[in-house]
This record gives structure tokens, C-alpha cells and sequence, in this order.
């Protein structure tokens, strides 16, 4: 058995460790909507994988999900 304080912090650690890989024709703000559910999520996913040009994502390029913090 499980605390909710424990079962929390399982959620949450699964929820922002997703990733994924970058398919041909993904922008950024797409992954956002379709992954988080939320178009702003890519200024998360940008900050947590560092991407120096945000516009500029490639085909089998995989990303660390941020979708919620």
C-alpha cells in the first residue's frame, strides 16, 4: 500500500519524463497539442531539452516531454 503523497509523486515523474521521437513533418508546438494537450507546453519542451533553434526540430530526433509542471 501506497500513500497518496507517494502515489503523487509517481504520477508526476512519469508524467514529466516522457519523451519522444520527432517524426517527419512534427513541429514543435504540434507535439505540444497532440502530447500535452496544450500548445504553450513548447516553451517547456524547448527549455528542458535546451533546443537552440525551436523551429528547427528533425525526424528521429528524440525529445524529453515537459507537459505539466
Amino acid at each position: 500500500k501506497i500513500s497518496i503523497a507517494q502515489y503523487w509523486h509517481f504520477q508526476k515523474d512519469h508524467y514529466l519524463k516522457r519523451s519522444i521521437t520527432v517524426e517527419k513533418g512534427d513541429t514543435l508546438i504540434g507535439l505540444a497539442e497532440r502530447e500535452c494537450g496544450d500548445r504553450k507546453a513548447y516553451l517547456r519542451i524547448d527549455c528542458r531539452n535546451k533546443i537552440e533553434a525551436p523551429y528547427r526540430i528533425y525526424a528521429g530526433q528524440d525529445l524529453r516531454l515537459a507537459c505539466g509542471y
